[in-house]
């Protein structure tokens, strides 16, 4: 005799979303500056000019630039020329960091190599 089927009740799958919350759209953001569109405004730098950031670390004594060395993430020295250096060369990588490489810029191209590379194609297209 045949056991009698089991009826199984269908469970319902969750993925941990809230439904009945509606999506809220966002408003448009305001940009006040150039470099707010591309991106700068995060810089721990607080600016992206080289002559501005020297003459910052110019205004600042010797505990003042410990600071900054700690803001940006380097270990602050007790001589100030050496922790003015070392800011300066932080800077200069991540300013160029943020930069686009060359368009003049051309890879080298070996041209026997490509008509060799071309002729293969070519014939294996001639094949089909």
């Amino acid at each position: 005799m045949k056991s009698p089927k089991v009826k199984q009740s269908r469970t319902k799958k969750t993925d941990g979303k809230d439904r009945s919350i509606a999506p809220v759209i966002a408003e448009k953001k305001q940009y006040k500056s150039i470099d707010e569109i591309l991106g700068f405004t995060k810089s721990k730098y607080k600016t992206n000019v080289e002559a501005e950031y020297e003459n910052s670390l110019a205004r600042l004594n010797t505990y003042d630039l410990q600071n900054e060395c700690l803001r940006v993430e380097l270990h602050p020295l007790t001589e100030r020329d050496t922790m003015v250096k070392r800011l300066m060369k932080e800077f200069r990588k991540y300013t160029n960091s943020l930069r686009a490489p060359d368009e003049g810029v051309k890879p080298t191209v070996d041209e026997e190599k490509m008509k060799r590379a071309l002729d293969i194609i070519k014939a294996r297209m001639s094949v089909i």
